[in-house]
């Protein structure tokens, strides 16, 4: 493997040498078509004595070549060292906590003065070894640090993409801290039968900008027919991920005795009379299986409880929505059984307050969440771009769309790279319009993007957070990967010196036959800078595109070559996959050096040869 590259190299110096007698037969006829006599001479020589340099022409491809791997082989390990802490992390920073974070400490994490930008992460398993990501597409395009070359399209048209679907729920204008809501709750009936209405239990459920789902406690409301303000705490420092969009309000209370026809206005931010009403009730039970009274210790009076059962619809009222339904009546009933040691079983009746609940949602209607599919969950599915496919989150069935398609996304495991990415808002939406009372589960995870690249302070209690920049220091300073790099740099170095007075004693050695032609120019007129010219123009003929194949050869042996030898520290192929980095700026310098060096060799030949370094080379036995 090491020696791979070197006789790489090696073969295409000698396939190159086959150009020298093409490159002879071209410098004759550009000689003839030259005006002026130092290019003709120049041209004149080469094509005299074409095999007179193609040493000289062979170190120097095969120097700059070597140069040119080297150099592409540095730049391509770096990245992919950082790729793959960037695939690993996600963002620049990743932050892990041990329970979700309420808003305030989101709220705190998130617009810390380093963060430039954020999204909450929520990962599943939906199927067999296939992973959902469901974050928020909005702030993705600023977070996530996916190559734009594992997306078939650029990422400003992917994250978009995600984003397109129905929004649901009522904003709340402004930024609002607290949720505030005028209730009232009462019987209708004038001769409602001797039972008190019950005193019930007001929640609402919210949603954020970026996704996160949440309900909130609004406290006791009585049935007593009057008016009543509730209200809870949306944010107590107002830095939430606004605007926040109100989805439901639900009504919880014990069913009382007999059943009462009920009234429930809701007032308090635009758009209630468009909302839905429905039961919501937990399934009650009986424990009556026979009427008879001595075969159930219930009796006949063990009936399931009856439920409350929406009557009149929603109504509009001064801006906000009145719901007419019927209480329901009864209580829900269980059977018990013991049976002490050495005696026989006793069999016991519980009854338990049955509950009732009136949901009051905004309209609703399950959608196909947009998705971002890797390569492999394609394969895997024989899915293909714009097909739908079903998956269960949180016990909801939920239809996904394919709208983008990656090689692989980061934090996706090398061993089960399956995945599928969807905006955390467009789940949310679409579990809630599937099931009321099924919300997304809150996330553990968050990605950011600082400005740093360093961990931002004041981080939640029992948080961690792990960098990119941490990640990257991990994995250059792995003996496996900082091995082949340290070696590749003492070799470069190695081979520069080695190259140069190579060429050097290349070009003299060639020029020693020349000293004659030299004469004849100083007798017809020739000046000392004149020949000097004419000897530089010939080691430039030689040099230059020398040097220009040598590029060309280091780039296509790096290209074929080092996607197989890059490996992660501990052997596995890389993820993301290796991507081929030349830095031209860089590995410009060989070529550049090996033409100045021509150059200077041309001006100093003479005493080159005084001083025999060229003698080895043009010596025959």
């Amino acid at each position: 493997v090491a020696a791979g590259p070197a006789l790489a190299v090696a073969a295409g110096a000698a396939l190159a040498g086959r150009l020298v007698p093409g490159a002879a037969r071209l410098a004759e006829r550009f000689s003839e078509r030259a005006r002026r006599l130092p290019v003709q001479f120049t041209l004149w020589q080469v094509a005299r004595v074409p095999l007179g340099y193609v040493l000289p022409a062979l170190v120097t491809l095969a120097a700059v070549a070597g140069c040119t791997y080297a150099v592409a082989d540095h730049a391509s390990r770096d990245r992919s060292l950082r790729d793959q802490a960037a695939y690993t992390t996600g963002s620049d920073v990743r932050v892990t906590t041990e329970e979700p974070l309420t808003v305030d400490q989101a709220s705190d994490l998130v617009r810390d003065p380093d963060v430039v930008a954020s999204t909450p992460v929520v990962e599943t398993t939906v199927g067999d070894q296939t992973t959902l990501l469901a974050l928020d597409a909005a702030s993705a395009g600023s977070t996530v640090s996916i190559r734009p070359d594992l997306l078939r399209v650029p990422p400003s048209t992917v994250w978009p993409s995600l984003a397109r679907h129905p929004v649901m729920g009522s904003p709340l204008p402004g930024e609002p801290r607290t949720l505030n809501l005028d209730l009232t709750l009462g019987s209708v009936s004038t001769d409602a039968p001797d039972s008190v209405p019950p005193t019930a239990r007001v929640d609402a459920t919210i949603r954020d900008a970026a996704g996160l789902t949440r309900d909130l406690d609004l406290g006791s409301l009585p049935a007593d027919g009057r008016p009543h303000p509730l209200s809870a705490v949306l944010s107590s420092t107002g830095r939430a991920a606004y605007p926040i969009r109100v989805l439901q309000i639900g009504l919880t209370y014990p069913l009382p005795a007999n059943e009462l026809p009920m009234s429930w206005s809701v007032g308090g931010f635009d758009g209630l009379g468009s909302w839905r009403a429905a039961d919501a009730s937990p399934q009650v039970s009986a424990a009556r299986t026979n009427p008879t009274m001595d075969e159930n210790p219930c009796g006949p009076a063990a009936v399931p409880a009856t439920l409350p059962t929406v009557t009149g619809g929603v109504k509009s009222a001064d801006g906000g929505a009145v719901v007419r339904f019927a209480s329901g009546f009864g209580a829900d009933w269980e059977t018990r059984t013991e049976q002490p040691v050495g005696r026989a079983p006793s069999t016991w009746c519980e009854s338990h307050p049955a509950i009732g609940r009136i949901i009051l949602s905004a309209p609703s209607d399950a959608f196909p969440v947009p998705a971002l599919a890797t390569q492999a969950y394609l394969d895997s599915t024989d899915a293909s771009l714009g097909a739908t496919a079903q998956v269960t989150v949180a016990g909801v069935p939920v239809t996904v769309q394919i709208v983008a398609v990656a090689a692989a996304f980061p934090t996706l495991p090398g061993d089960a790279p399956r995945g599928l990415v969807v905006d955390l808002p467009a789940l949310a939406d679409t579990m809630f319009a599937a099931r009321h009372e099924t919300l997304l589960p809150p996330p553990a995870l968050w990605w950011l993007h600082t400005r740093d690249g360093g961990v931002p302070g004041g981080l939640p209690t029992g948080a961690g957070a792990l960098t990119a920049a941490a990640e990257t220091a991990r994995l250059i300073s792995d003996p496996l990967s900082a091995a082949p790099q340290r070696t590749l740099d003492l070799g470069v170095a190695d081979l520069a010196v080695l190259a140069a007075l190579g060429l050097a004693a290349a070009l003299a050695g060639a020029g020693r036959g020349r000293t004659a032609h030299e004469e004849v120019l100083a007798l017809i007129g020739a000046r000392p800078y004149q020949v000097t010219a004419i000897r530089a123009g010939l080691h430039a003929v030689i040099v230059a595109p020398a040097a220009l194949l040598g590029v060309g050869l280091g780039a296509l042996v790096a290209r074929v070559l080092l996607p197989a030898q890059i490996s992660a520290p501990d052997g596995s192929a890389p993820l993301p996959p290796v991507l081929l980095t030349m830095r031209p700026a860089v590995w410009l310098v060989a070529p550049a050096f090996a033409l100045v060096l021509a150059l200077v060799t041309a001006a100093d030949v003479p005493r080159f040869v005084r001083n025999g370094l060229g003698r080895a080379v043009t010596e025959r036995p």
